[in-house]
């Protein structure tokens, strides 16, 4: 029997300060976040982001009218575009990318456009723009526009509800839309820390940690539907780490669900929640076949699950590409080994790894270029961290080891699906047409750092020694996304 003296329990309006001031500086973090966002959203000339032109134009083309009243004209796609004109965008897009001096930017990194000529506080033609002197419709047949998902329907809304102003009130609005969500991911991040019972002071240094990552800062500005991936994926994150840590209830369910159902409404990359879904499912069918209502709940969410998924997965021409059915096994290895021959390669995996922690390239200076490349090293010890997590006892501060297998299965799912749409693209083109970019990489982000700082946890066995080195690592990219802000992306389209 322990009858060692126990410490004496914080009084109660202490705890309850603690808390209230914790709440404090998550609410602060996310307002931090949410008014970073905005700026960078500014800060960005419109269409700058990745793909940014042709998601607004989807958004445009599902704000349309179903009937097209006005004349269309028929135009190919071309395969070499060198300015917006080239592509089937709507009149408005050309137009005002055009006025605005898009082109002059897309045309060199070290190309800016001309703001002298504007008058006070307006940028160049912009009382030309905000005239509205061109049509938000589509009139090129077919339309330029990506796969219309959630995103784009919620983009429409607003690009509805604003259709009295001009373009540039309604770009930017839909781009803080964007803000919003990565705001809701932030908060997520939060809840998976919370979930995993770490304390709420670890848990706002992970979410802090996301907050600063500056890919993620970044790209949760554009207009793109990642913005919304991302939190649905950490949303099921966390439904998954609930279901194991408080066993398969009603809410835990409909987290999971709802979180499958709105990232494959979102983006084909959503696709790989299925099999995970399916094999949390499994898990809990087989260790809660004693409990009769566990049992009840478990069999029917895994047979809609199971028949649902099979026949979407089955029906799904992107599916069907990906897996090769109608080539043999020889022509299969052989394609494979010829991918990874080109793909996975330590190049092309260090560009991947650099541009998702959000090196950009414009530059050749050595904190830009060389900084990422010093992860890797601090990785390979997480990793080892990792295996001696698993094979030794934990300290008791760590989560419990199957939430942590959960997480890595998280992150393994999301590199086969990518690598599989990515051979499946390199079969049928015969180059890297996808190239399994660094960004793709950012559903996991809260998944990653968890794995990241367990790891280290594992080595150090002290709970302060983890908190000291989140600390660090929360300043250390702060002043990293500060300096890609200021030194990189403001010269870069106003110097």
């Amino acid at each position: 029997m322990d009858i060692s003296p126990k410490p004496p329990k914080a009084p109660r309006k202490t705890r309850m300060g603690a808390v209230f001031f914790e709440n404090a500086l998550l609410f602060l973090l996310l307002d931090a976040f949410f008014l970073k966002g905005v700026f960078l959203a500014a800060l960005f000339p419109l269409f700058t982001g990745q793909d940014e032109a042709r998601h607004y134009n989807t958004i445009q083309y599902i704000a349309e009218p179903f009937e097209k009243t006005w004349p269309m004209e028929p135009r190919a796609h071309k395969e070499n575009k060198n300015e917006l004109l080239d592509y089937n965008f709507s009149q408005e897009i050309i137009g005002v990318g055009q006025a605005a001096e898009v082109d002059a930017i897309r045309g060199g990194i070290f190309r800016t456009a001309d703001f002298s000529s504007g008058k006070g506080y307006d940028g160049k033609n912009e009382n030309t723009i905000r005239e509205k002197s061109w049509q938000p419709r589509n009139t090129y047949s077919p339309p330029d526009i990506a796969t219309p998902g959630l995103y784009h329907r919620l983009g429409a809304f607003f690009e509805w509800a604003l259709s009295g102003h001009d373009l540039l009130v309604r770009f930017y609005a839909i781009r803080i839309m964007s803000v919003a969500l990565g705001t809701v991911a932030i908060f997520l991040a939060f809840m998976i820390a919370r979930a995993l019972r770490f304390d709420r002071h670890i848990s706002l240094l992970f979410a802090a940690l996301v907050a600063f990552q500056p890919k993620f800062s970044m790209y949760t500005t554009n207009i793109n539907y990642d913005a919304l991936l991302i939190p649905t994926f950490f949303l099921f994150t966390l439904g998954g780490i609930l279901s194991l840590r408080d066993g398969l209830t009603l809410r835990n369910g409909a987290i999971l669900l709802v979180s499958t159902i709105l990232g494959v409404l979102t983006k084909q990359t959503a696709f790989i929640l299925l099999p995970v879904l399916f094999i949390l499912l499994s898990f809990h069918l087989l260790r809660h076949l004693s409990q009769k209502r566990s049992r009840f709940l478990s069999f029917t969410l895994f047979f809609l699950v199971l028949i649902g998924g099979l026949s979407f997965l089955a029906s799904h021409p992107t599916v069907k590409n990906i897996f090769p059915t109608h080539l043999s096994r020889t022509e299969i290895l052989t394609s494979f080994e010829k991918y990874r021959s080109e793909s996975l390669t330590p190049g092309r995996l260090a560009l991947s790894s650099r541009t998702y922690w959000g090196a950009l390239g414009w530059n050749e200076d050595i904190i830009s270029r060389r900084l990422t490349d010093v992860l890797w090293p601090i990785e390979g010890l997480a990793a080892i961290g990792l295996l001696i997590f698993f094979i030794f006892k934990k300290p008791e501060f760590l989560p419990e080891k199957r939430l942590v297998a959960f997480l890595v299965l998280m992150i393994l799912a999301l590199q086969l699906g990518i690598r599989a749409a990515d051979w499946s693209i390199f079969r049928l083109t015969g180059a890297l047409d996808l190239g399994a970019p660094g960004r793709y990489f950012l559903p996991n982000l809260a998944t990653h750092f968890l794995l990241v700082f367990i790891g280290f946890g594992a080595l150090v066995r002290s709970r302060e020694f983890l908190r000291h080195l989140l600390v660090a690592s929360v300043i250390l990219f702060f002043a990293f996304s500060f300096y890609l802000t200021v030194s990189v992306v403001a010269p870069r389209f106003y110097l």
